[in-house]
């Protein structure tokens, strides 16, 4: 039978066929699938955020254990025409393990754990390792890394992004400390990238690392663990005006000659009372007990007696435990608890602190606003100072642009009953307003957008459908034009595609080399479209549709 609509009939078919094969090509292949349907797999696809619970649906959730696995499920994605996603610690603020939309292909990289000490002081971190385990691995053999506080947050996608932790003012961020990546591409290869081997894939990998594969394991530098560390806490109660003078006088306070060995930030909580705000200063110290109080007894002069003033000083471990809110960095012990919340981000630049102007009107708008809310917070992380290592690497040196910085803010609200639906509006709205005040209050201080930090993840995915050169602005400045030409060298057909990834410039697409089975091949049925003028011999074609119960036969 010749078929004389087949262009129709071939064109819609080979759309099915590219999805045809997932199930085959991930089943019984030696690690641990789920499909929707299967018993696990409504629970594997929980969010961290609960504001997206039940909004993505994966294709498939797969559990390789070695990175032969992971090559080979990034391949099965490929060919069949699916986005695929890594998940490290499941952490993202906008639910990107899960691909950050429906029918992406998760690789859940938890077994791929391994921490190795080397001889060099180095060490292999696997991506599927928890910054807590980590901690501990690397404490064990008398070494540290800087990093993130929460000890349940994944190595793989913090390092994606830059990774800021108490340290970084002393060592850098943890991709300052990385000296070789070894990573899964688009097409299933397996490569290794460093300063010396594969240098631009090296570059993008360090703060652009999602849109570009998924990496297995990092090598990365570490440091010998200080003899002793102090943690902070002092905490206080403030009407607006004193709010406003506490953050200036930090300001002007860390941009004098700070130790590197000071991590510090504020935090603002909802006062008990209507126009008052909790401001708690909190940080380590990382150099000798004995010069803690000469180092910060300058900024405590500045402010009022308050209703808290701890310090701690122990091993490095302790106060890592201190600093994550828990007892133990093991993070087997129990599991995480997830959130239901809203989270916004903005840097300060070192050059162009906040305006006394800024700082008043936003602490009165807390004070105000803010007391009608509840499970919200403001964290003010101090980033930069005049001998931050952060700041002494060159712009252009990683796909991390955001140096010289001088504060990172984060904008967080939580609600307590997740079944409270949707997330509510006000909600929303508090911490786009504060983020619009402080843009509008700095505008002639901050003539250029001063960015937001990635790994406080928010939903960019407006940006894009109003303004992309937003977005890049925000999240990846002047490293865009560069990570959009590379991407086409290596992802080339999206493969790697998130809300707020690197996009392909030239709009992706896969042209992976698909298979018909079993009688035919993919020659016979794109001539039979025309494209070689010839059309088809009466061969069969048998293309089996994964998401009906029937084979569909074509004859060209």
């Amino acid at each position: 039978m010749l078929c004389f609509f087949c262009p129709v009939v071939i064109t819609v078919a080979l759309a099915l066929l590219g999805r045809a094969d997932l199930r085959s090509d991930l089943t019984g292949k030696g690690f641990r699938v789920l499909f929707p349907g299967d018993p696990g797999y409504s629970n594997e696809s929980i969010p961290y955020n609960l504001r997206y619970d039940s909004q993505f649906r994966p294709a498939a959730i797969t559990f390789p254990s070695t990175v032969a696995q992971v090559a080979q499920i990034v391949k099965a994605g490929y060919r069949n025409d699916y986005r695929v996603a890594a998940r490290s610690g499941g952490h993202s603020y906008i639910a990107d393990g899960l691909g950050g939309r429906t029918g992406s292909v998760v690789v859940d990289m938890r077994r791929l754990n391994t921490i190795t000490v080397n001889s060099d002081t180095t060490a292999t971190i696997g991506s599927g390792s928890r910054l807590g385990d980590v901690d501990l691995a690397l404490n064990s053999r008398g070494r540290a890394l800087p990093h993130g506080t929460c000890p349940y947050v994944g190595m793989g996608g913090h390092t994606g992004y830059g990774g800021f932790g108490f340290a970084s003012r002393m060592w850098g961020l943890t991709i300052d400390n990385i000296l070789s990546i070894e990573v899964v591409l688009a097409n299933g290869t397996v490569v290794s990238t460093s300063r010396f081997v594969r240098p631009n894939l090296f570059w993008a990998l360090r703060g652009a690392a999602p849109s570009f594969g998924i990496t297995t394991s990092t090598q990365v530098r570490t440091h010998p663990v200080p003899l002793s560390v102090t943690a902070f806490t002092y905490g206080w109660e403030m009407p607006p005006a004193e709010v406003a003078r506490a953050i200036e006088n930090f300001q002007s306070f860390s941009q004098t000659n700070l130790p590197s060995r000071l991590g510090a930030q504020m935090l603002l909580f909802r006062g008990n009372r209507d126009g008052t705000v909790i401001f708690y200063f909190k940080g380590a110290w990382y150099g000798p007990t004995n010069q803690f109080p000469g180092v910060i007894q300058p900024y405590l002069n500045t402010l009022p007696r308050g209703f808290l003033a701890n310090t701690t000083t122990g091993s490095y471990r302790r106060t890592a435990e201190i600093l994550g809110l828990t007892d133990t960095l093991n993070t087997t012990v129990r599991p995480e608890n997830d959130d239901y919340f809203y989270a916004r981000s903005v840097m300060v630049p070192q050059s162009a602190p906040m305006s006394t102007q800024s700082l008043q009107a936003l602490a009165q708008y807390l004070a105000s606003t803010g007391y009608s809310l509840s499970g919200w917070f403001m964290q003010i992380e101090l980033w930069g100072g005049q001998n931050s290592v952060i700041n002494t690497v060159q712009t252009d040196a990683t796909a991390f642009a955001h140096r010289n910085k001088l504060f990172t803010i984060q904008l967080y609200v939580s609600v307590s009953d997740h079944r409270i639906q949707p997330f509510p509006t006000r909600d929303f709205s508090f911490l786009d307003t504060i983020e619009s005040m402080l843009q509008r209050d700095n505008a002639d201080r901050w003539r250029n957008n001063p960015g937001a930090y990635l790994n406080y993840m928010e939903d960019g995915g407006r940006y894009r459908n109003s303004n992309t050169d937003l977005l890049r602005a925000r999240f990846y400045a002047h490293a865009y034009t560069q990570l959009s030409k590379l991407k086409i060298v290596y992802d080339p057909t999206d493969v790697f595609r998130f809300p707020v990834g690197v996009e392909n410039p030239t709009g992706g697409g896969n042209n992976a080399d698909l298979e018909i089975h079993p009688n035919g091949n993919l020659r016979k049925c794109i001539d039979v479209q025309g494209n070689s003028g010839d059309f088809g011999d009466g061969t069969p074609v048998q293309m089996h549709v994964l998401f009906s119960a029937f084979k569909l036969d074509i004859w060209c």
